[in-house]
């Protein structure tokens, strides 16, 4: 889904960025004995934008780890309708910690919370996990309500676990 697309691109971006940024401090660390000072502020913001921005895309594709011990069993009994129902009730469940991180948010917004080094308001990376977690309450409902109308997710199939 196209959606899903701008917050992938964006975790893809921090990603680099991320690699970037500790390979330049630990090479002015060693060389010059001049670290970043802010690597860690922009560690911590920037792994932010990486696990939750591609929350909603790894949800939509199901490309998130899974333990399927009875999904062999499950599936002659047509598991597909209740994976839905599943998915459906995580979207419910979602909703506490979405409440939750925007009740942090407004909170650190009225303290005037603001980040160490760059002085950045800290309810603003909170908004945006706040964000990505709220297109994944999206999306486990999507799916969800997709499964269960037509039995199929959207493109990914089961698959054997691989030996390693």
């Amino acid at each position: 889904m196209t959606a899903v697309r701008l917050p992938k691109g964006l975790a893809m971006a921090a990603l680099m960025l991320l690699m970037v940024m500790t390979f330049l401090d630990i090479l002015l660390r060693s060389v010059l004995n001049a670290p970043i000072e802010a690597s860690t502020e922009l560690s911590r913001i920037l792994l932010m934008f990486v696990v939750f921005a591609a929350m909603p895309e790894v949800t939509l594709s199901g490309t998130h780890v899974a333990v399927d011990l009875l999904g062999p069993a499950l599936d002659r009994i047509g598991f597909a309708r209740f994976e839905g129902l599943i998915l459906i009730g995580s979207a419910v469940l979602m909703c506490w910690p979405d409440h939750k991180i925007l009740t942090l948010a407004m909170r650190s917004k009225s303290y005037g919370d603001m980040t160490e080094f760059l002085h950045i308001p800290s309810y603003l990376p909170a908004l945006c996990v706040f964000a990505f977690m709220v297109m994944t309450t999206g999306c486990f409902a999507l799916a969800g309500l997709w499964l269960l109308l037509t039995g199929h997710s959207f493109g990914f199939e089961r698959r054997e676990a691989k030996e390693w």
